[in-house]
């Protein structure tokens, strides 16, 4: 029996009884670790456009007169949108679980408190409805609509980027896997690292892993481009290997 392969058809093998590959659970671990600072940089969007009076328009514009974008209203659509799509997943996902019964500590090593805290759904914001999913990414990862679990929520983030005013933030993008390693087993970090290249002059540009939290300045950027480059040819190995294993098994 040949191995089974990502649910989204990108080819890469999974493992147990996931049905997304370690790559696109990764991606919808960053996007909900990013989530918060998201929120962040839409919230200040909206508040830099009400006091620039973005939100405010003519029927016909005046020649000569500049009226700027309403990046607002954008930023607000994307962050309702956000919103529904967290919320509709973790309704989802709480659907199956019992209901907890009773009150709880609010930060013990009871097993029946640790039940409830678990099965209680999270506040009504976007950080904690991200924290909420962060902790079900197996359970994410073996959901019968993974797929749509995936597309929906790195989607979401996606534009929510977008439409971040990027003329008073930065330009980010993927570099590739992290090359930490934990300092208690010395497992391989599961992040990405991403670079933040900052407009403003008066900013410095960065490269950072959302998960482990390591930070790399500039004059740090060669040796770590080589330690990344090389976690990424040994994940590409890995995958090589994994599916000469099990895609000539029987």
């Amino acid at each position: 029996m040949s191995a089974r392969t990502c649910v989204t058809n990108c080819g890469r093998p999974t493992r147990d009884t996931r049905l997304l590959c370690n790559h696109h659970v990764w991606e919808v671990e960053q996007a909900l670790a990013e989530l918060p600072a998201l929120v962040d940089e839409l919230s200040t969007t909206l508040t830099k456009q009400a006091k620039m009076g973005g939100g405010k328009r003519e029927d016909k514009p005046t020649k000569g007169k500049v009226h700027p974008l309403p990046y607002d209203v954008r930023a607000s659509e994307v962050l309702e949108q956000i919103r529904i799509v967290l919320m509709g997943w973790v309704m989802d996902l709480r659907d199956g679980s019992p209901a907890p019964i009773g009150p709880a500590c609010e930060d013990c090593a009871h097993g029946s408190c640790t039940s409830i805290r678990w099965h209680a759904l999270p506040a009504d914001t976007l950080q904690s409805m991200s924290a909420w999913l962060l902790k079900r990414l197996d359970e994410i990862a073996r959901h019968s609509a993974a797929d749509d679990i995936w597309s929906e929520i790195t989607d979401a983030t996606a534009q929510g980027w977008i439409a971040v005013d990027r003329a008073a933030t930065k330009t980010r993008f993927v570099v590739g896997p992290c090359p930490e390693l934990s300092p208690t087993d010395g497992a391989a970090c599961r992040g990405e690292v991403w670079a933040y290249i900052p407009s403003a002059e008066d900013q410095r540009a960065r490269m950072a892993c959302g998960e482990c939290g390591t930070t790399w300045e500039t004059h740090q950027w060669l040796r770590a481009g080589r330690r990344i480059l090389d976690a990424k040819i040994r994940a590409q190995r890995a995958t090589r290997m994994v599916r000469a294993i099990f895609g000539g098994a029987a």
